[in-house]
């Protein structure tokens, strides 16, 4: 116990760097819900706080100073928060009624006033929700038709909706057993995720995500042109279906997982994929080796290194990490033979970021979700309610990933123009510092949600007792 308390104690030395963005006063007590809504035009930000009664509604600049402010109390306390969108500097709140109808809150800053509507909720009956985003000012919803190769995009701008779809039945794909199959199925094996039902699929759109959150098999990219969603139910090949939003066609690919540069190649049990800057990082594990093939779409292998018990060592750029529950349960593993040993005996994780030259990424073994979960199943109010606020967030949710799991897991940064390792050492990112500070704090804070945003982190917090929400910047 002494060693992870100390462990625990140098290390939030190390990493704590948060700063303190600004304070807001508010009106409400016991917040029930918080949603944070981001103008990428004009760089303000919408303020949604809502308690049992009422309403209030925040618009801020980008260093959160209040540009306009009011309260509203006739809202439909029935209904989710799904999405919004922008337009015309208004901004649109969508909240689900039934299957059917979506109730269309408008707030006018401007006029300090919400107005109503309700329009139909496209999605038929014979769809799956895959995923729900919203990026540049647009809701965005992904389905697919049951049954059939269809994939179906949905574009809600203000009260209108535009639809695609897209067609994959000439694609093929295979299963863990190598067998053919279709496109539904490949979409709904349940073997593509670790720890939840095949749907939905894990989403990232993180530039700065560098957490082992993302150890389901099957994910979907987005951006601005184009949706990827991925397969690594298979262990010879990472599997690709690319809907592009521009044309709005489809293609697909199979990636081998084989390094045809090297004979260090070895067929693997375990293994997981992810994609950073258009390029496909795969990591295959056994209990003595643990290789990142890195490749293109053109299945071109650009590089390829493997971490071995005497090899690869110039590729490690922080300790050898094991977890359990959180960061206050910290070991650091003497050796590699024995971080291997148990990153292995482990579900793969591989994630990333491309920043100013490098690639960064965390290489993890994480375990299944465990009876007992630690003392993070408290932050963001999950135990208040307040977790509906950021459960669709992929780094919100993340934050309380680790409390109910053990993962082991190392941080290691290379060039993005060669692929060589960097001499950088204890690499940490903004992310470790978000869980290193929320750890240490949240006895004292409320935390509502997080959220990334210029290669920064933002994280709001209400302390008990106290008429106002803090934000801070990591």
């Amino acid at each position: 116990m002494k060693k992870f308390i100390l462990l625990f104690f140098l290390f939030s030395k190390l990493t704590f760097s948060q700063e303190l963005v600004n304070s807001i006063d508010i009106n409400l007590d016991k917040i029930k819900s918080f949603y944070r809504i981001e103008d990428p035009n004009n760089n303000d930000y919408a303020l949604i706080l809502k308690n049992k009664e009422n309403i209030e509604l925040i618009k801020a600049d980008k260093s959160f100073n209040v540009l306009s402010r009011f309260e509203h109390t006739e809202i439909d306390k029935s209904g989710d928060f799904i999405g919004n969108s922008i337009k015309e500097n208004l901004f649109y709140t969508y909240w689900k009624k039934n299957k059917k109808t979506l109730e269309v809150l408008t707030i006018d800053f401007e006029n300090k006033k919400i107005i109503k509507n309700e329009i139909n909720y496209p999605i038929e009956s014979n769809e799956k929700t895959l995923s729900s985003y919203t990026k540049d000012a647009f809701f965005n919803v992904i389905t697919v038709t049951k049954e059939a190769s269809i994939i179906n995009y949905y574009r809600f701008n203000g009260l209108t909706v535009e639809k695609k779809s897209f067609d994959c039945s000439n694609m093929s794909f295979v299963n863990s057993l190598n067998q053919k199959i279709k496109f539904w199925d490949f979409l709904n094996d349940e073997n593509g995720t670790v720890y939840k039902a095949s749907f939905p699929i894990f989403l990232t759109d993180k530039i700065n995500f560098n957490s082992v959150h993302a150890t389901e098999k099957k994910k979907i990219y987005v951006d601005n042109e184009r949706i990827i969603i991925s397969s690594d139910v298979n262990n010879n090949f990472s599997q690709f279906v690319i809907l592009s939003l521009k044309d709005f066609t489809a293609n697909s690919h199979n990636i081998s997982k084989q390094d045809e540069n090297s004979i260090d190649s070895f067929l693997s049990k375990e293994t997981n994929s992810f994609v950073i800057d258009n390029k496909i990082f795969i990591a295959k594990f056994s209990n003595e080796r643990i290789s990142i093939i890195i490749k293109n779409f053109d299945n071109k292998t650009l590089n390829s290194f493997s971490i071995t018990a005497t090899e690869g060592h110039q590729y490690i750029n922080s300790e050898l990490i094991e977890e359990v529950g959180g960061i206050k349960n910290r070991e650091i593993l003497k050796n590699e033979e024995k971080f291997l040993r148990k990153s292995f005996a482990k579900n793969p994780s591989i994630t990333g970021f491309l920043s100013n030259g490098n690639y960064y990424l965390s290489i993890a073994g994480v375990s299944y979700p465990r009876q007992q979960s630690y003392q993070m199943l408290g932050m963001f109010g999950l135990v208040g309610g307040i977790a509906a606020a950021i459960i669709n967030d992929g780094s919100g949710s993340s934050i309380t990933s680790y409390s109910d799991k053990v993962v082991v897991y190392i941080r290691s940064c290379i060039s993005s123009s060669n692929f060589k390792p960097t001499d950088l050492k204890n690499v940490t990112s903004n992310y470790d510092n978000v869980r290193s500070y929320v750890e240490n704090n949240n006895l004292k804070e409320n935390f509502l949600t997080l959220f990334e945003s210029n290669n920064h982190f933002y994280l709001f917090a209400h302390k008990n007792k106290q008429e106002k929400v803090t934000i801070y910047k990591f």
